[in-house]
């Protein structure tokens, strides 16, 4: 796995060598926790809405909402219907083979150098 991501780091550099040290920078940082599935339901209420990002995986199809998506789909079943749709998955999806990750983002902006 640690392979792997050293080179997708290579292969696809976000920014191009030389770029101007003064500009402004964007961050945005994820931490991922454990898997909370134990049904549908208790995933679905286990959510913190306008919190949560939400990832989802099941037999090679994945899918995830940002926390920012909760402004477009403030409700709980709302949102997770439209999640497994993004997926590729039936709206109405419970198996316990379906993996559902919560994660929070942390965004700040770092000011030009001078």
């Amino acid at each position: 796995m640690q392979s792997r991501r050293r080179y997708a780091i290579r292969a696809r550099p976000r920014f191009e060598s030389g770029t101007n040290k003064r500009c402004g920078l964007r961050c945005r940082c994820c931490r991922r926790s454990s898997v909370c599935r134990k049904s549908r339901a208790e995933a679905i209420a286990a959510l913190r809405p306008g919190v949560d990002g939400v990832l989802l995986r099941y037999h090679g199809r994945r899918g995830t909402f940002l926390p920012q998506v909760w402004d477009e789909l403030p409700e709980r079943h709302e949102f997770y219907r439209h999640l497994l749709r993004k997926a590729g998955l039936p709206p109405e999806l419970d198996s316990a083979e379906l993996e559902v990750y919560r994660y929070t983002v942390d965004k700040w902006k770092q000011e030009p150098q001078r």
